[in-house]
């Protein structure tokens, strides 16, 4: 009677556990320069990825309590919570990328190309040089086409590859696998100086010293690096004890393909469209500027949002044999929620938690300054890049990055360290501190990690903490050396 009641009530525990935690902590004193709103903020924040952690049905319900919990708090309202979280450019990114999903799917198209890959010569009865074959490509392509777009399209169409081999919750290769495209996802990103989050970084020496990071010796020492620590990751899956790929061979061929063995119309119109999808990607990342001629500035209006948008459009009135490339019924039934409630309540609550007000990043960086100044320059190097991934899947990825580039530089202003760890530093954190992927709360990135249906807590953090060491360990053998001596 006991076990049946825990089955039937377990969910009513989690939700007071979560609740406890929310409320406790804005009971203790706060140490400062923490505020009592900064306590409140991070009560919340760690009520919610103890929800999220919790093995309930759907990790939904644990997004949702943060977001609502926070809007009680003096950060404003519920619904303006509800707004800012939901109405983000990436949210809205991943909503449309979900809709094109069925297009591919219901076409059989990447059952196709995965039969292709599977039957190739280089892979056929070789399940680990499927895998090796289908990361590298991956890795390469997040070079030409916003990483984002295929993560999520990568984690959709995966999942169904992972069902007709037979993988559970117990088994560590999904996650594995799924770690190695979220990698992909947060490296590339950093491959040049100009990306967004390496400018968070790169902006706080050139304030303070008029000095710019060379793009070259940038390159250099991170693209190196993004190769390495991406492709390494497939030995890394390859030897770690009880991570399989040999299910894969379980698939059937026959399942996958027509029996003509050749594409069919819908297949080849699905073709094309992921073609149009990712021409139109490039040529918006090549070719569009709000300054150019008017092609150019049209493309820039457009952007990738804008085309994602389009392709779905046409794939939805396009027709096939009297069936619709995209049928919306379909699109409804496939639609994972789960990652876009994660995705949106840790982004908010991680900008909640490293804003001003609460106090929270000052005392990082209050608890780091006498733990950093006291190393030669290699140990240094070193110790940073263990705490920037610390602090990133504690903190929000962009307020760590900004807040420990900036003492770094106060480090070489002070005369503590010279020019060369001063550019080596910062690089380390700005392309370490888009590793948040520990846990569902560090990033965005991560919770859609975490929220996958075969994801368990004890496969996604078994993965997450390796993963955060191995980047560690590539740091120390691959960027360090290259930074001594690229600058």
């Amino acid at each position: 009677m006991i076990a049946v009641g825990e089955k039937k009530y377990g969910w009513l525990l989690h939700l007071l556990i979560a609740l406890f935690i929310m409320f406790v902590f804005r009971l203790i004193p706060a140490p400062e320069p923490i505020t009592s709103y900064g306590m409140t903020v991070l009560g919340i924040f760690i009520g919610m990825v103890y929800a999220l952690c919790a093995p309930t049905p759907t990790v939904a319900w644990g997004a949702l309590l943060g977001l609502i919990m926070l809007g009680l708090t003096d950060y404003g309202s519920v619904a303006g919570v509800l707004m800012g979280a939901f109405g983000s450019y990436v949210i809205l990114m991943m909503i449309t990328t979900l809709l094109f999903i069925p297009v591919v799917s219901d076409s059989g198209l990447c059952d196709y190309l995965f039969a292709k890959i599977m039957t190739s010569k280089l892979c056929q009865g070789k399940p680990w040089r499927v895998v090796y074959t289908i990361q590298i490509g991956l890795m390469l392509l997040c070079f030409l086409v916003n990483p984002m777009v295929i993560l999520f399209l990568a984690y959709s169409v995966f999942h169904n590859i992972y069902k007709l081999a037979g993988y559970s919750k117990k088994d560590l290769f999904p996650m594995f696998f799924n770690m190695g495209v979220l990698l992909c996802c947060c490296l590339v990103s950093m491959k040049f100086p100009w990306d967004a989050m390496a400018l968070l970084s790169l902006n706080s020496i050139t304030q303070a010293t008029n000095m710019t990071c060379p793009p070259v010796p940038y390159m250099a020492m991170v693209i190196p690096y993004i190769l390495i620590t991406c492709g390494g990751w497939c030995l890394v899956m390859r030897f770690f004890p009880g991570c399989d790929a040999s299910k894969l061979a379980n698939i059937n061929i026959a399942d996958l393909v027509s029996e003509s063995g050749k594409m069919t119309k819908m297949q080849k119109t699905a073709l094309w469209a992921s073609i149009a999808l990712i021409f139109g990607y490039l040529l918006v990342a090549f070719y569009g500027n709000a300054n150019g001629n008017m092609i150019q500035v049209l493309l820039n209006k457009l952007d990738v949002l804008g085309v994602t948008a389009l392709v779905i459009a046409m794939c939805a009135l396009i027709t096939v044999d009297g069936q619709p490339l995209l049928q919306m019924s379909s699109a409804a039934k496939q639609f994972s929620w789960p990652p876009v409630f994660v995705f949106a309540a840790a982004t908010t609550l991680g900008g909640a938690l490293t804003a001003d007000n609460t106090g929270i990043s000052a005392f990082l960086l209050q608890v780091l300054s006498p733990i950093l100044s006291g190393f030669s320059s290699v140990q240094f190097l070193f110790v940073l890049a263990v705490i920037t991934i610390i602090a990133t899947n504690l903190l929000s990825n962009a307020a760590v990055i900004v807040a420990l580039s900036a003492f770094v530089v106060s480090m070489y202003t002070g005369g503590l360290i010279d020019q060369t760890i001063m550019f080596v530093g910062c690089i380390i954190i700005c392309v370490l501190g888009d590793v948040g992927v520990f846990h569902p709360g560090s990033s965005a990135i991560s919770a859609v990690y975490h929220s996958q249906e075969m994801a368990s807590p004890r496969t996604a953090y078994t993965v997450s903490a390796l993963a955060c060491l191995y980047c560690i360990l590539t740091c120390w053998i691959v960027m360090v050396p290259l930074g001594m001596i690229f600058f």
